[in-house]
C-alpha cells in the first residue's frame, strides 16, 4: 500500500479512538474527511519530508519529495520519485508493480520493469494493528473552520511495546533515552475546496543533537489516465520477476539503464532453430540459454562465448518435443537497444538424423555442403578411445558433439577429435555452401594406465599409437643388450611448450635421460607420460651409436668398508657429454668380494651387462663375485644440464679383504621357505649386511620383525622398504630380500605369512 493510503488509515484510526473524549470535534473532523474522500474517484498528492539536524557546531537538512496519483480504492497508484514512476495495480490479493524510468525511453518507447506479488492474508500488514494510539492521551483541537490539530507524545502514538524497543536501542548505543517520552508530535490537517493537506511535526532530542522532522502531504482532486503497459506502441517490458511470454515470430526488444539476465517463455514446436541479434559483432554480445520443458530443466542450448564467433552453428539448436521453453538472455551492455529473434529453420539439416559416412581407417572423403545448416556426420565404430585428425578447408568447422562441443583446431586447416563413448562427429561450413575433400587420419589410443595392465603395449622404432596425457599412460620397453636409444615424438596436440615424460626401471625407479637419449642395459623398462594438461603425441625409440667410454682397470684392495680411502680406491674423471657412459672393465680370476658404493647413476654389471648392485641403496656394499668379466659404470646424474659440462664424477670400488670368514654375503644369501623365526646372523665386520631371500608366487600378507629398526626389504634386486622394526606388508609376487647391517654382534630376524 502507498504512503498516502497509510496516512488516511492512520487518521481514520485517530478519529475512531477519540470519539468518546472529544466527541464534537472528532465527529466534525470525521465528516470533513468523509466529504473530501467522497468528492472524487481519483486523487493526486505531493509529499515533502524534511529532517533538520542541529548540534553545537553542525547543521544539515535532508529533504525528499515525491508525488503521485491514486484511485479512491487504492487499486491503482502512481508514485514519482527522482524521475522514476512506480505504478502499483492491485487485483484481489495480487499486486503488479511497474517501474518506469525516464532513462529507459528510446525511439518513443518506454521500457519498464515488472514485479508481481501474491499476498497471503496472514502476511498483509494491518495499520490498525501496527499503530497503537492511546486515545485517552492525545488532544484533538479545531483551530478554525477548516483547520484541525492532533497532538500528543511519542508514546501515545506508537504504544508501549514499540517505545520499549526504542529505549533498548538507545541504551545499546549508550544514549540517554529519557528524552523519548517527552517527544511531542503535532499533526495539522487543513481542508480546502478540492484538497486536504496534512502536516506532521516532531522534534527529537538525543543528548546534544536536535532533530526536527516535518512531513507535508497535500492530496487533491484530479482526473488522470491510468498507465496501460499493454499498449505495445508505447511500452515494452524489459525486466520481470516472472518469465516474459514471447512469440518467436516477433523480435525480442530490450533496453535498460542496467545490464542483466532476463527470462522469457516461448512455445516451441519440434524442429531446428537459430537466433540472430543486432549485436553479433560486438565484443560482448548477448548470451543465450534455453532450458527444456522437463522437470529437470536441463539446458537444451547454451551459448556463452568470449567474443562473438560468426559461425552459424554457434546459434543452432534442435527442439525434439512440443512445449513451453524457458529462454534466458543475458544482456551485457547498458543503454543499448537490443533486438533478438529466434527463428525456426524451414529446411532439413542433413547428417543429423542419419550417418553420412562410416570410417574405420585413415583415408579421404569428398563432401558437398549445401548451406549453413547442412551437416555431414562421420561415425568411427568401436569402443576403444580413438584419435581422429582431419585436414580440411579453412572454412570447415568440426564438432565432437552436435550440441555444444567444438573440436580443437591445429592451425586453420587441421582439427582433431577424441572419440570415446560418443563415436560420431559433425562437419559444417562456416559460411554456407562448400565442397572439397577431407583427409582423415584414424589412430587408436588404447595405452595402458599402469605397468600392470595386461594390455600394455611395447615401444619400438615405429611410432606408437597416440598417447593421451589426460590420464597417466605407460608403454613397456624391452631391452636385450646394451644399447643407446633416442626418443622421438610425433606431436599431434601440445597444450604445453614441451612433452614431459620419464623412463622407469622395472622396480619403478626413474632413469637418467639427456636430450631424450639414454643407454640401456638388458632388462625391462617403462615409458611414463608426465604432462598434466592434455597432450597427444606418438613416440618411438631409435637406436643410435653408443656413447660409451670403456676404461680397463685393476681394482685395489682394502680390508674395511669405512674410513679414509686412498686415491687408488677411487675412480675419478669427467663427463664430457650428457649422453656419455663411462665403463670401467675389470676381470676377476677367482671368487672375490668387491666393495662398491651404490648410487642411482653408478651400477655394477656382469659381462652380459646385467646389473648386480642393489638399485637405490646408496651405501657401501659387499658383493661376492665369481671369476669373470665385470663393468662398473657411471653416467651423468639426472637433472644436470649441458651447461655444467664437463662434470666431475667419483666412483668408489675395490676388492674387500676383510670378509673372508663371512658366509652370508648379499648376492649369495640363502633362499628360505616362510615361516622363519628368530634366525640369527653374526656381524663379521662393520657394515656387514646379512639376510635371507624368500619368493612369493601370489599376493601375500607377510609380517617382518627383527631386533633393530633399520632393516630393509628388497624386491627383485631394488630397495623396496626401509626402517623396518616389525610390520605387516601386503606383497605382490616376486623375489624379496630381508637384510640389515646391524653393527652389533648378532642380528635376529623373523618372517611369516598371515593366513
Amino acid at each position: 500500500m502507498k504512503k498516502i493510503g497509510l496516512i488516511l488509515a492512520f487518521f481514520s484510526l485517530v478519529l475512531t479512538g477519540c470519539q468518546d473524549k472529544n466527541g464534537f470535534s472528532a465527529a466534525e473532523l470525521e465528516r470533513q474527511i468523509t466529504v473530501f474522500e467522497s468528492g472524487s474517484e481519483q486523487f493526486s498528492y505531493e509529499a515533502e519530508f524534511v529532517m533538520e539536524i542541529t548540534t553545537d557546531d553542525f547543521n544539515d537538512t535532508i529533504r525528499e519529495t515525491s508525488s503521485g496519483k491514486f484511485n479512491h480504492d487504492l487499486s491503482y497508484t502512481e508514485e514519482v520519485i527522482d524521475g522514476e514512476t512506480i505504478v502499483s495495480i492491485q487485483n484481489g490479493r495480487d499486486t503488479q508493480i511497474i517501474t518506469l524510468d525516464k532513462r529507459d525511453i528510446i525511439e518513443g518507447i518506454q521500457y519498464y520493469s515488472e514485479t508481481k506479488i501474491t499476498e497471503y492474508e496472514e502476511e498483509i500488514p494491518e495499520p490498525i494493528g501496527v499503530i497503537r494510539i492511546n486515545p485517552s492521551k492525545i488532544k484533538l483541537t479545531k483551530i478554525e473552520n477548516n483547520v484541525y490539530t492532533i497532538s500528543g507524545f511519542l508514546e501515545d502514538f506508537i504504544g508501549e511495546d514499540i517505545l520499549e524497543e526504542l529505549v533498548q536501542l538507545y541504551e545499546s548505543r549508550n544514549i540517554d533515552s529519557d528524552g523519548l517520552k517527552g517527544t511531542k508530535i503535532i499533526v495539522t490537517i487543513t481542508f480546502e475546496d478540492d484538497s486536504m493537506t496534512i502536516n506532521y511535526d516532531m522534534t527529537l532530542e538525543i543528548e546534544d543533537i536536535v532533530i526536527d522532522f516535518t512531513m507535508s502531504v497535500k492530496t487533491a482532486y484530479t482526473s488522470f489516465e491510468e498507465i496501460d503497459v499493454t499498449d505495445k506502441s508505447k511500452y515494452q517490458i524489459a525486466i520481470s520477476t516472472d518469465n516474459i511470454p514471447i512469440d518467436i515470430k516477433d523480435p525480442i526488444s530490450y533496453y535498460y539503464h542496467n545490464n542483466g539476465a532476463i527470462g522469457y517463455q516461448a512455445y516451441l514446436e519440434p524442429g531446428k532453430y537459430t537466433y540472430v541479434s543486432n549485436d553479433m559483432n560486438a565484443e560482448q554480445p548477448v548470451h543465450l540459454e534455453i532450458l527444456s520443458n522437463g522437470s529437470d530443466r536441463r539446458p537444451l542450448y547454451v551459448w556463452d562465448s568470449e567474443g562473438y564467433n560468426t559461425d552459424a552453428f554457434d546459434r543452432f539448436f534442435e527442439v525434439k518435443e512440443t512445449g513451453y521453453y524457458q529462454i534466458i538472455i543475458e544482456y551485457p551492455k547498458r543503454n543499448f537497444l537490443y533486438s533478438t529473434q529466434i527463428i525456426k529453420l524451414d529446411y532439413e539439416s542433413d547428417g543429423l538424423d542419419d550417418i553420412s559416412y562410416v570410417v574405420t581407417t585413415s583415408g579421404e572423403i569428398d563432401y558437398q555442403i549445401e548451406h549453413a545448416y547442412d551437416f555431414i556426420s562421420i561415425e568411427v565404430p568401436g569402443t576403444e578411445e580413438v584419435f581422429v585428425r582431419i585436414n580440411h578447408d579453412e572454412n570447415i568447422r568440426i564438432l565432437a558433439d552436435i550440441r555444444t562441443i567444438p573440436t580443437q583446431s591445429i592451425g586453420w586447416t587441421s582439427s582433431y577429435v577424441v572419440l570415446d563413448e560418443a563415436r560420431v562427429f559433425y562437419i559444417y561450413s562456416k559460411y554456407g555452401a562448400n565442397e572439397g575433400t577431407l583427409d582423415i587420419e584414424v589412430l587408436p589410443m588404447a595405452q595402458a594406465s599402469s605397468i600392470d595392465d595386461i594390455n600394455i603395449k611395447t615401444l619400438s622404432d615405429v611410432f606408437s599409437d597416440p598417447v593421451n596425457t589426460s590420464l597417466k599412460q605407460f608403454i613397456k620397453i624391452e631391452i636385450d643388450t646394451l644399447k643407446t636409444v633416442r626418443f622421438e615424438f610425433d606431436e599431434i596436440l601440445l597444450e604445453e611448450n614441451r612433452i614431459t615424460y620419464q623412463i622407469k626401471s622395472s622396480s619403478g625407479s626413474p632413469m637418467s635421460l639427456f636430450n631424450h637419449t639414454i643407454t640401456f642395459i638388458p632388462g625391462q623398462y617403462y615409458f611414463e607420460s608426465t604432462n598434466t594438461t592434455l597432450m597427444i603425441y606418438r613416440v618411438r625409440m631409435t637406436e643410435i651409436p653408443q656413447d660409451v667410454t670403456i676404461i680397463e682397470t685393476v681394482l685395489a684392495s682394502f680390508p674395511q668398508l669405512y674410513g679414509d680411502l686412498s686415491e687408488e680406491h677411487f675412480k675419478r674423471g669427467k663427463y664430457l657429454r650428457g649422453t656419455q657412459w663411462i665403463m670401467y672393465h675389470f676381470e676377476l680370476t677367482q671368487t672375490t668380494d668387491v666393495a662398491f658404493m651404490d648410487d642411482y647413476n653408478q651400477w655394477l654389471l656382469n659381462e652380459e651387462y646385467e646389473r648386480i648392485n642393489i638399485y637405490g641403496l646408496r651405501d657401501m656394499m659387499t658383493y661376492r663375485l665369481n671369476p669373470g668379466h665385470y663393468y662398473a659404470i657411471t653416467f651423468l646424474p639426472s637433472g644436470i644440464d649441458e651447461m655444467y659440462l664437463p662434470y666431475d664424477y667419483l666412483m668408489r670400488i675395490y676388492t674387500f679383504t676383510g670378509g673372508k670368514n663371512d658366509d652370508s654375503v648379499y648376492n649369495n644369501f640363502e633362499t628360505i621357505q616362510l615361516p622363519i623365526f628368530y634366525k640369527t646372523f653374526n656381524q663379521n665386520y662393520i657394515n656387514d649386511y646379512d639376510g635371507f631371500k624368500f619368493i612369493l608366487t601370489e599376493r601375500t600378507d607377510v609380517t617382518l620383525s627383527n631386533n633393530t629398526s633399520d632393516a630393509i626389504l628388497l624386491k627383485n634386486g631394488a630397495l623396496y622398504k626401509r626402517n623396518i622394526s616389525i610390520k605387516t606388508y601386503t606383497l605382490e609376487p616376486g623375489e624379496y630380500t630381508f637384510m640389515c647391517n646391524f653393527n652389533k654382534p648378532t642380528w635376529e630376524a623373523t618372517a611369516y605369512k598371515i593366513s
